[in-house]
């Protein structure tokens, strides 16, 4: 099993924890993925305005394929049904069939909904973002 030395922890991690970079020798970055993701995060805290200048410029000048790309993706039939069937959960929640409840791993009160299965629309987990995007990274 290959390793690398993370150049901002210092950490030896094997090969997968690093993103793919063609400009270096090994072919990865030189920080493993939890230190960009966390200089990443600092860089946007700090600089709100620079990224969201970003992703309208990126937006402006590839709008026609970012559309194209969008309805092909929103045309499959299972990203349709999910849509369909988060749309009857919602749907639920306004006329009070479903109850918003704190998340259930870790009781924060501003929470998400949560398909297991998409075949039991009204069968939903309530997440906080935290706790759900950890569930999804875990898949």
């Amino acid at each position: 099993m290959d390793s690398t030395i993370c150049t901002n922890c210092g950490v030896n991690k094997e090969n997968c924890k690093y993103s793919p970079d063609s400009r270096h020798k090994n072919g990865l970055q030189s920080q493993c993925r939890q230190c960009q993701s966390s200089k990443s995060k600092e860089y946007y805290k700090k600089n709100p305005t620079k990224k969201a200048e970003e992703c309208a410029r990126h937006y402006k000048k590839n709008k026609k394929e970012l559309l194209r790309k969008q309805k092909i993706y929103n045309q499959r039939p299972e990203t349709r049904r999910k849509h369909n069937v988060r749309g009857a959960a919602w749907r639920a929640l306004q006329i009070e069939v479903l109850i918003k409840q704190p998340c259930e791993i870790c009781g924060e009160p501003k929470v998400q909904m949560h398909h297991k299965d998409y075949s039991k629309p009204l069968d939903v987990d309530w997440l906080c973002n935290e706790c759900h995007n950890k569930l999804r990274r875990s898949k």
